[in-house]
């Protein structure tokens, strides 16, 4: 009789390595935000900010994939504390955006500066084209899995994961 190992489809076994990646993300998460002393829920908008310039409360919530009132309440904090600011925007004086001072422009290079040595150091053996293939991959099940349901699938099933996009 087959192990139950071996009955686990490709599908359960995808699955099950992503379960485990998530939690290694939220532990290292943690971790982070302990070390920069920063909230852990402020991490992704602080680097969101860091990658934009600006933004507005609902692009926020719209790339976390949180509601809201969850990235406004995190965003009050983060003004609160000094790393964000809020202003009018130019072209639509209704609109608030959002962006870093220069304390949230320090902690996001604190945030990156940690999670890169973070990387460094646990995936020391890879190689960039390793990182690289990676990254690819995990780009490609992020975008099959966040395509609403019943949407075609950008690339045809079994197709080789794209080429490594070169970093610069």
């Amino acid at each position: 009789m087959p192990s139950t190992e071996q009955t686990v489809s490709a599908e359960q076994s995808l699955l099950r390595a992503m379960e485990v990646f998530v939690r290694t993300l939220n532990e290292t998460s943690r971790a982070v935000a302990r070390q920069v002393e920063c909230p852990r829920a402020s991490l992704p908008i602080v680097r969101l900010l860091s990658r934009r310039g600006t933004a507005q409360v609902s692009d926020i919530a719209e790339a976390m994939h949180v509601d809201l009132s969850v990235a406004s309440r995190q965003v009050s904090q983060l003004v609160a504390d000094g790393y964000v600011e809020r202003a009018v925007d130019e072209q639509d004086r209704r609109v608030r955006t959002l962006r870093l001072t220069g304390a949230g422009l320090g902690l996001a290079e604190q945030i990156d500066a940690t999670m890169e040595r973070f990387l460094h150091d646990e995936l020391s053996g890879w190689s960039p084209d390793d990182l690289l293939r990676a990254a690819a991959v995990i780009e490609r099940i992020s975008a099959a899995i966040a395509r609403p349901p019943g949407a075609p699938a950008t690339a045809a099933a079994g197709a080789p994961p794209p080429a490594p996009v070169p970093v610069s």
